[in-house]
């Protein structure tokens, strides 16, 4: 059995995710839908750029509930002060 070890970062890559506001937005939620595409465009392999692809449609669902979110509360803030 093949042993594992843990490569060390590449020299300049960055922990997108560690980069992430501890609140997502809807445009934080994009924004990593496009970075994922733009990964799935650039793969080698079917498998990979396909799940890259649900990924991204993953967070542009989160995007979406947040503005539903969003929208909704905006609302019942509305409906109190009148």
């Amino acid at each position: 059995m093949p042993r594992v070890v843990d490569k060390p970062a590449r020299r300049g890559a960055q922990n997108k995710m560690a980069d992430l506001p501890r609140r997502l937005d809807a445009k934080v939620c994009r924004e990593q839908a496009a970075a994922c595409r733009v990964v799935a465009r650039k793969t080698m392999t079917p498998s990979h750029r396909i799940m890259l692809e649900h990924i991204a449609e993953t967070w542009l669902r989160i995007a979406a509930d947040i503005g539903i979110a969003k929208r909704k509360a905006a609302h019942r803030r509305a409906r109190r002060r009148s």
